[in-house]
């Protein structure tokens, strides 16, 4: 029976929710390689059981996760590239992709420092020229009630001693990785909070008291600090972003962990195997600038760069100054859900793609206009494009490269049309800041997904303070950043309150939300599996479609 209202329209709000069930039955690895790949992904993903018919995809994985897989089979003494887990999914078929790394410490294992050829973010970060650079950080809380004091101080020392970028400093213009015997290495402050009446506070506000005293010149970036709150007990652990990224806190969260079992239980400490170091990478990059095969991304890029005043729609003669506004959106559990294991079947998509989508309809409906240029942010650990490893090297890799979105009434047409988009950017969008920096606007919009965080099952009830100064104000005046946390997708607007009202950013955070949900939900209940231009290989093209193909991609 279908319900219907009292007018005898179709009642949608009391259809019963439809449950989808995973229907493949488990499959057992049947080799050495399938039973490793399975265990990663397990340990990764946070799933019990992987098969080896599972897709990647739906059991939540991302090219964010793609690195820490791949960090992980290189400790069973296996090597595999992000593109060969997006591309192979499963681990039967990835099992015929995987090979045997003969090259486990073809990187300096022992400490390095020197000058650092600055990287494109780097000389972004110079470019926004902030009120106070020093105070632009990224900070996690850690909860150690379980770990003595010494414990803390000494891992956290391991982890600076190992991770060379953690000691960089950054004076006169230049960034620099100090040695061991010149670095200070990290501050350290323990606060005893536990008679304090409020405590969130008082842990927030010191928190950003020392967030804000980090000394870029002389060092160090990093500075932990040890709340006792009676029953329970936090670490904040801050680094300043110059030396940072959303991978590298994966990275440093694992070794953390790490070095806190072996020193408690009396064993030497021994971390995964150095990757390249960032002063490699940064050397890499230089001479892939000057690579011939890099020109047909020069010309792609600034096609794109041409067309970003055309597709801005706020004057930048009508911003004379900026203020900041903050909104959060928080997507509900079970669309969550939906979004990580379920919605990416229907187009053999990534999560950006359906977000993206999502955005460009927001934008459409909050502001009625068909095309947007937007700021993208990434990973920027393209290492099949440079050509050197890096998945356990902490530092600021990310990518930041404009897109044009255009909006498509019709919800397929509409994922289509940015999955295509996306999979048409040359080098992930590493090389746009190799060539085009500072030639062109910014877009009025910035975007930033940045995957899923470590979740608990009880989550730290303390926040770490203002990582970034209120005075700092970033290019553009709409930024939204996302994460998932403890199963929750989670966006915070940053907006430019002397552009936008409050009532204008309401609107636009529900357009988004809707958007995003109707998304989420024509995947799921999308019957069929549409099989799009960018998931065909050059096989599965007739000679004639590559040439219609090419001819487009020319266009």
């Amino acid at each position: 029976e279908i319900p219907v209202t009292r007018n005898g329209k179709l009642d949608k709000r009391a259809l019963p929710e439809i449950k989808t069930y995973k229907t493949l039955e488990y499959a057992a690895p049947e080799n050495a390689e399938q039973k490793v790949i399975c265990d990663v992904f397990g340990e990764v993903l946070n799933v019990e059981r992987v098969g080896i018919k599972d897709s990647f995809f739906e059991l939540g994985g991302d090219s964010i996760k793609a690195i820490r897989i791949i960090s992980k089979l290189r400790n069973y003494g296996y090597t595999l590239t992000v593109k060969e887990i997006m591309s192979g999914k499963t681990a039967e078929r990835i099992s015929g992709m995987i090979r045997h790394d003969d090259n486990l410490q073809e990187y300096e294992q022992g400490e390095v420092f020197g000058k650092i050829i600055k990287t494109p973010i780097v000389r972004e970060f110079e470019r926004w020229n902030l009120a106070r650079p020093e105070h632009f950080n990224q900070t996690m809380m850690f909860d150690v009630s379980e770990m003595d004091n010494d414990l803390i101080r000494k891992s956290i020392e391991e982890l600076v001693k190992h991770h060379d970028m953690l000691r960089a400093v950054y004076r006169n213009g230049e960034l620099e990785i100090l040695s061991i015997k010149d670095s200070k290495l990290f501050d350290y402050y323990e606060f005893d909070y536990s008679n304090e009446i409020d405590r969130r506070t008082s842990v927030d506000t010191k928190c950003t008291e020392l967030q804000s005293s980090i000394d870029l010149e002389s060092g160090p970036l990093v500075k932990v600090a040890v709340f006792e709150l009676g029953a329970e007990k936090i670490m904040m652990f801050c680094i300043h972003h110059i030396a940072v990224d959303g991978v590298s806190w994966r990275i440093l969260s694992s070794d953390f962990d790490t070095v806190v079992n072996q020193l408690r239980d009396g064993r030497p400490v021994e971390l995964p195997a150095k990757t390249a170091s960032y002063i490699d990478w940064c050397n890499a990059l230089e001479k892939l600038k000057e690579s011939a095969d890099m020109q047909k991304d020069k010309i792609y890029w600034n096609k794109i760069g041409q067309q970003l005043d055309e597709f801005a729609f706020i004057s930048e003669s009508k911003v004379k100054s900026y203020d900041t506004g903050f909104r959060v959106i928080n997507f509900e559990k079970s669309i969550t859900d939906k979004l990580i294991h379920e919605a990416h079947r229907a187009y053999n998509t990534e999560i950006n793609d359906l977000l993206l989508s999502g955005l460009i309809r927001a934008v459409y409906m909050w502001k009625g206009v068909t095309d947007a240029a937007v700021t993208l942010e990434s990973h920027g650990r393209e290492e099949e494009i440079v050509g050197i490893k890096i998945d356990s090297t902490v530092g600021w890799f990310t990518s930041s490269y404009p897109v044009i979105l255009h909006h498509e009434s019709d919800l397929s047409s509409q994922i289509i049309s940015v999955k295509e988009m996306l999979y048409e950017i040359p080098s992930n969008g590493l090389t746009y800041g190799l060539f085009c920096e500072s030639e062109f606007a910014y877009p009025d919009i910035s975007f930033n997904y940045l995957g899923e965080m470590k979740s608990s099952d009880d989550p730290i009830r303390y926040t770490s303070g203002e990582s970034v100064s209120d005075e700092n104000h970033l290019p553009g005046n709409i930024s939204l950043n996302g994460f998932i946390s403890n199963g929750v997708l989670e966006f915070t607007i940053t907006y430019n309150k002397m552009v936008f009202n409050e009532t204008e950013m309401d609107s636009f955070a529900e357009a988004y939300t809707n958007a995003l949900n109707e998304i989420i939900l024509h995947c799921v209940y999308q019957e069929d599996e549409i099989q799009t231009i960018s998931d065909l290989t050059d096989e599965e093209l007739n000679a004639d479609e590559m040439e219609l193909l090419n001819e487009f991609y020319d266009f």
